[in-house]
Formats: structure tokens, C-alpha cells, sequence
């Protein structure tokens, strides 16, 4: 009898929110809570319960019948988060219009997301936190606070809500981007010696890189290969960079310039080799136009002065440590890759299955794969 009663019990109450919520038939959903409340006093989460009964008559506007739940759920849970809610000063004008204000202060502190106006960023923040800790767009105001924080090199504050955001929200498309940043920046990262010259850095594989996989990469040779999976680099010394702002300037671009894809931003130490690895492409000109139009963006341009980019396929970045050297690495790009002719008018945002690899041009491969021997100094253009 008890396992019927609290199979029962649960039902009742969730048909009485679906009726309420979904139906919008409410004089069954109040007959079926309250059915549920006055049959099984012991229902818990009966301030839940209490505050839907609430809900239903406000949106009715029984002003007597909502103060009365108002009333009881205050009294007899006055710790409850729904009592904290309903006894905001603010409360029945969100509850009323709430969406719509809402939805302004959202993008009013986007614009200011994208304008890099992080003032109005923090202010409106708190407003969301105050006004409107259920709302619909509440990961995203969390999100913009977390990354002002890091603007501001608040790591600590920066890793502490973006781990909320993702406690609270983990099937939030925004949650994925978070938890990716957090992962990053976990493994904890010492301040680079100073002096930075990418060309005489040597990227080393760590101590679990063992002979078997040096023997089994020692005949490989740099691709020149353009349809292959591509990787943009973002190389710098700590010292001469504001890491916080570089990543926060790299997230604002990627969040804002592209809706369909997901460019994932790893971040990698070596000794005082410091990168930011965006990933996800799937060609030499994806990769190459994705690197321009990063550039061309005045404000990630202003904190990214002391920045090397570098575009390699994921195959050749394998090799970097274990046969060649940056160095080396860009001659070969030189020679390879800056004469292939790009597509001007790649567009990056769209579906994976949209892409048509006949519309690319294809570089032309009249030379054998370069081996181990110094390739020919070529200045001729960028080597990124």
C-alpha cells in the first residue's frame, strides 16, 4: 500500500503540472494538486507543489487565491528557494512580462559582449542573477560573467562559475563550451622564462611518449595535403601576452561569428612554448580562411600583437618534436602551402555535409614528399 501511495502521489503531481503547464487547463491542474496535497500531507517537494498552485492563480490574476498560497508557502517553508522567489519586489512583473524583459537585458548584454563593453557585462549579470535566476537565457548571462572574470584574470572566479554553469546546466549547448574551457585550463600552467621566438622553439612529446611511437614516426615526412583534418595554432610567451585576455577574445569571436560550427580551443604548455590549438577543420583553406578572418577582427587583433599563428594538418603536427622543428615546419609551409590558391569565398558556418570538396582548388603535387634534409629558404609570401 505505501509503494502504490508513492507511485500515486507522483503521478498526480506531475499530471497536475503537465495540465497546468502544457494544457492550460486550470481547474483540472488545481483539482489534481490539490487532490494530491489534501490526500498525501507528507508529498515532498510540497513547497513546489505549493508555489505551481501559486503560479496557476497568478497567471489567472485571483489575487485573494494566489496570496493565500503566497501565504501558506511562506509560512510553512520560509528557507524554501520558491519562497525566496515569489517574495521578490520584482516577482509578479516577471511572471507577467519577465520573458520579454528578459529577452532585451539578453541582448543588450550580448551587443556588449561583442563591443567588449565588460562594465555593462557585470551589470547586467546581476541584474539576471537577481531578477531572473530561472530564466531561459540564464546560462548565457553565467557564461558572459564567467568570461568577464577572466578578462579581468580572475582565474580562480573564472574556473569557479564556469564549473557552476556546467553543474547547473549540463545539457546546455553553452555547457559544452564551458566544460571544454575548464578542461583546458585544469592541468595548471607555470609563467613562461621570458623571450619568445617560435622559430627556435622544439616542440618535445612528454615522458609517457614512448620508442615504439618515435620508431613508428621516424620515416614519416611532412604532408602537403590540403583535404585532411587541420589545426590553427595560436603561439605566444606569457610574458609578452595577457593569456586571460587572448582566450576571452578567441571565445567572444568564435561565440559570435559562427552559429553552426564548433571550433574547440585546447590549450597546451611545453616548457615556455605556449599555444591555444583551435580545432575542427577540415581542409587547408577551412583552416587558412578561418585564420584570416581571426585577423581581421580589430578587436581580437589588439590583445593578439605578439601572437604567431600557424596553420598545420593535424598529421604534421604529430611529427613537430619527433622529426622536425618549427623551424623546419615553416619552410616546408612556405614552399607547400603559401602558393595554393584559396577560396575566396569559403563560408565556414555551415553543416559538415554541406561541403563539397570538388569546389576547392587543388594544389598542385608535381614533387616528391620532402624527406629529412633542409628545404629551400623561401620568403616569398606568409607562412600563416
Amino acid at each position: 500500500m505505501a509503494e502504490s501511495d508513492t507511485l500515486l502521489k507522483k503521478a498526480l503531481y506531475e499530471a497536475g503540472v503537465v495540465e497546468k503547464d502544457y494544457l492550460n487547463n486550470y481547474p483540472l491542474a488545481k483539482r489534481t494538486l490539490l487532490r494530491c496535497m489534501n490526500s498525501y500531507p507528507e508529498f515532498q517537494p510540497m513547497d513546489e507543489l505549493l508555489y505551481h498552485l501559486y503560479l496557476l492563480e497568478l497567471q489567472q490574476g485571483r489575487k485573494d487565491d494566489y496570496m493565500h498560497y503566497k501565504g501558506e508557502l511562506t509560512a510553512r517553508f520560509p528557507e524554501s528557494k520558491y519562497t525566496l522567489l515569489i517574495n521578490d519586489p520584482y516577482y509578479e512583473e516577471n511572471a507577467r512580462f519577465g520573458k520579454h524583459i528578459e529577452d532585451s537585458l539578453y541582448t543588450a548584454t550580448y551587443n556588449a559582449y561583442k563591443s567588449g563593453d565588460y562594465a555593462t557585462i557585470q551589470n547586467n549579470c546581476q541584474v539576471s542573477a537577481e531578477r531572473f535566476p530561472k530564466g531561459e537565457n540564464r546560462p548565457k548571462f553565467m557564461f558572459f560573467e564567467s568570461m568577464a572574470k577572466l578578462r579581468n584574470r580572475d582565474l580562480q572566479g573564472f574556473m569557479d562559475e564556469m564549473r557552476q554553469l556546467v553543474k547547473e546546466y549540463p545539457s546546455d549547448k553553452i555547457s559544452e563550451i564551458a566544460g571544454m574551457m575548464i578542461k583546458g585550463i585544469e592541468a595548471g600552467r607555470q609563467p613562461g622564462d621570458g623571450g619568445f621566438d617560435i622559430d627556435g622553439l622544439l616542440l618535445q612529446r612528454n615522458n609517457q611518449t614512448g620508442d615504439e611511437t618515435k620508431e613508428a614516426l621516424k620515416n614519416d615526412t611532412l604532408s602537403p595535403l590540403r583535404q585532411a583534418d587541420f589545426t590553427v595554432i595560436l603561439s605566444y610567451s606569457r610574458d609578452s601576452v595577457d593569456e586571460g585576455k587572448l582566450l576571452y577574445e578567441l571565445s567572444r569571436f568564435n561565440f559570435t561569428s559562427f552559429l553552426v560550427r564548433n571550433f574547440d580551443i585546447e590549450l597546451y604548455q611545453e616548457r615556455n612554448l605556449y599555444q591555444m590549438r583551435i580545432k575542427g577543420f577540415y581542409s587547408f583553406d577551412e583552416a587558412h580562411s578561418y585564420e584570416q578572418q581571426l585577423f581581421s577582427d580589430s578587436t581580437f587583433r589588439s590583445v593578439a600583437q605578439n601572437v604567431e599563428p600557424i596553420v598545420i594538418s593535424d598529421f604534421n603536427l604529430q611529427l613537430i618534436g619527433l622529426r622536425y622543428t618549427w623551424a623546419q615546419y615553416k619552410d616546408f609551409y612556405n614552399q607547400y602551402f603559401v602558393p595554393s590558391k584559396v577560396k575566396e569565398d569559403l563560408k565556414l558556418d555551415q553543416k559538415n555535409d554541406q561541403f563539397i570538396w570538388d569546389e576547392y582548388e587543388e594544389v598542385e603535387d608535381d614533387k616528391d614528399s620532402p624527406d629529412d634534409e633542409e628545404y629551400p629558404d623561401d620568403d616569398g609570401g606568409e607562412w600563416y
